[in-house]
């Protein structure tokens, strides 16, 4: 077969003067064509009483997506986080389906997980960011994004334990006595204890620049916490968090080269607004917990 194909050179497109004219004639019929079709086109874009309508030529999938995207951010911009969640998981289908956009599933993943969790939708925020981390395992790209994700849902997940175990206590053990901070309600000796063994969800407490409601805040709300409360875990979370570097420089000397606490603006803004009580609660937390965590985690 091959050898038969051999046989016939490919032909040797040369014109002469008398062969040119069918040439001549066939570029016409298509020019004319053209014409044809762009006039088509016009009318088709009108309606009978010809005003002028939206074209029905559709985008390109990505395109769609990419606009998604966009429009998402602008929402979150704008405040309006449901928009914003629609948006992401909207791009997110449409880059399932297109081959070689795993990073740009994934991102969308981890926005939309990340605006689930501040409107306290955390249960499907750990479904997004779990099949985000598994998209981009499936390309190993174990880079920035992964880590951010992998991150996240650390702390979504330990948050959703925080809240399970929650609303296992009995309700006569939840009251709140501001005068009298001997008894620290049970949600707060669980956040507590939280903030004592777990160094990246202390981290994300201390650190996380959540918006557009911050993961202090997010905590607060999943675990019915008071104001008062949450001021005084942040000022114990920060003590925690000092002193596990502290142990860091005792047990490596002059290896340790520190560490910087990038403050979240959430964190401090929760901190101090009642100092005397907040100082009570602390106190308290270190007597029935301490404030050393392990270094060996």
């Amino acid at each position: 077969m091959l050898k038969k194909y051999a046989e016939f050179p490919p032909p040797q497109w040369t014109y002469s003067k008398s062969d040119s004219e069918p040439l001549r004639l066939w570029v016409l019929a298509r020019v004319a064509h053209i014409v044809i079709l762009a006039g088509s086109i016009t009318f088709s874009a009108c309606n009978s009483d010809g005003k002028k309508r939206q074209p029905t030529i559709s985008k390109q999938p990505y395109a769609v997506a990419a606009d998604a995207v966009d429009a998402g951010f602008a929402a979150i911009h704008n405040g309006n986080v449901p928009r914003a969640i629609d948006q992401w998981g909207k791009a997110a289908t449409i880059f399932e389906g297109i081959e070689g956009t795993e990073n740009d599933q994934a991102s969308c993943l981890l926005n939309r997980g990340l605006a689930l969790a501040t409107v306290g939708r955390h249960e499907e925020a750990v479904e997004d960011l779990g099949k985000a981390r598994s998209v981009l395992e499936s390309i190993r790209n174990e880079g920035k994004t992964y880590a951010m994700i992998r991150t996240v849902l650390h702390r979504e997940q330990k948050l959703l334990e925080m809240a399970a175990e929650y609303r296992t206590t009995r309700p006569e053990e939840a009251r709140t006595d501001h005068s009298n901070r001997l008894l620290v309600r049970p949600q707060a000796l669980i956040l507590a204890r939280m903030l004592l063994k777990d160094y990246w969800f202390r981290r994300s407490f201390l650190m996380d620049k959540a918006e557009p409601v911050t993961f202090p805040d997010q905590v607060r709300e999943a675990l019915e916490l008071d104001e008062i409360e949450l001021g005084a875990m942040c000022s114990y979370g920060l003590k925690v968090h000092m002193n596990y570097h502290d142990l860091l420089k005792q047990k490596y000397g002059g290896m340790y080269a520190g560490a910087t606490f990038d403050l979240s603006p959430g964190f401090l803004a929760a901190m101090d607004r009642h100092p005397e009580t907040e100082a009570l609660i602390v106190k308290v937390l270190e007597q029935q917990l301490g404030s050393e965590p392990s270094i060996d985690e």
